[in-house]
């Protein structure tokens, strides 16, 4: 099962925590863990875009396991970038968690 933990302060996101495999067919053909991988490399690829090349807020371990962390020493219009692919990243999330809750676990946890 894919574990999804999202931490929220305000309503902006702060992490987001990525771990475990889909395992909802053999390897290499797994859709659901693919959507996952997906959508994850795509906003990373926004984020380090919007931060003008910036990646010290991401890291990939060797088992899969995915971490993120919103950088807070930002711009107002990087700010704005970042949440609306947190957001996006949020929102899809959400939907592959209700269509595929077998396979994956989306923890959402606000503060403030």
């Amino acid at each position: 099962m894919i574990k999804i933990e999202m931490m929220k302060v305000n309503n902006n996101l702060e992490s987001v925590s990525i771990n475990g495999h889909a395992n909802s067919s053999e390897y290499g053909s797994d859709l659901v863990c693919a959507a996952v991988s997906v959508l994850s490399q795509g906003v990373i690829n926004g984020m380090i875009k919007s931060l003008d090349g910036r990646e010290d807020f991401f890291s990939l371990s060797d088992d899969g396991k995915i971490k993120i962390e919103i950088p807070k020493d930002v711009n107002d219009i990087q700010k704005i970038k970042l949440q609306a692919l947190a957001d996006m990243l949020e929102i899809n999330f959400d939907d592959l968690s209700k269509t595929y809750s077998k396979y994956i676990r989306l923890e959402v946890k606000e503060v403030g």
